[in-house]
């Protein structure tokens, strides 16, 4: 007679080649990795018109990885991609690349401020629903005196349920 996959995992568990540790070690992984693994399946856009300073954005996300362009008000055009996780109404970016596709001729206020924004590699957006393809996202601003900024995007194509 054949004994079952829930008893032969039973009895290796018992025979100590698994150990409390190493079951440990891969709930935490699990765990720190489940924001990307939620994306799985979805692929939608948000777009949107935020200040400080003043730019367009928009954002592709396919499967937990991002593309996001800015175009400042000058033109400068920036390019970030990299992995993107959600979990209670919030996404959190992680830029594991990102480079300017188009720089103006002179270093305008927008751009200095930009190169704060460009080196932040880990931040997250908080969203709240505001009807069939609309959202509010609020993010923390990178200077302190500056708060939280809150704005409102258009969103695209399949994406998680958004309270």
């Amino acid at each position: 007679m054949k004994k079952s996959k829930t008893f032969n995992l039973g009895a290796i568990w018992a025979s100590g080649r698994i150990s409390l540790w190493k079951v440990s070690l891969l709930l935490a992984i699990l765990l720190l990795i489940s924001p990307w693994i939620k994306l799985v399946g979805y692929e939608f856009t948000l777009e949107s018109s935020l200040s400080g300073p003043e730019r367009s954005l928009h954002v592709y996300i396919n499967n937990g990885v991002f593309t996001f362009v800015n175009i400042l008000s000058d033109g400068t055009t920036r390019k970030s991609s990299g992995l993107v996780g959600f979990t209670q109404n919030t996404l959190y970016f992680l830029i594991l690349e990102s480079r300017y596709l188009h720089v103006d001729d002179h270093l305008s206020p927008e751009l200095k401020r930009d190169f704060i924004n460009a080196n932040n590699r880990l931040f997250d957006v908080r969203l709240k629903a505001q009807g069939e393809h609309k959202v509010v996202m609020s993010f923390d601003e990178e200077l302190q005196f500056k708060k939280v900024q809150t704005q409102f995007a258009r969103i695209q194509g399949s994406y998680p349920k958004i309270d």
